[in-house]
């Protein structure tokens, strides 16, 4: 995937407001490897989603802050 092809997907996934956990399917395809995990209110919230997720998978979730 190109840099501008991940800037645009990553652009998709950025909230207008609160914070968004995205996932990313290691083995998705270029252009559909992250998905929506939940919008959360809080930044502690969203880690707090990605703290219950982590341990048993094998994708990596991020906090995409509001623009």
């Amino acid at each position: 995937m190109t840099f501008d092809a991940a800037m645009k997907e990553k652009e998709k996934f950025t909230p207008a407001q609160g914070f968004n956990v995205v996932g990313v399917d290691n083995f998705g395809t270029p252009g559909d490897a992250l998905y929506l995990v939940g919008n959360f209110e809080s930044e502690q919230e969203a880690q707090t989603a990605i703290d219950e997720r982590q341990p048993g998978s094998e994708d990596k979730f991020y906090i995409y802050p509001a623009r």
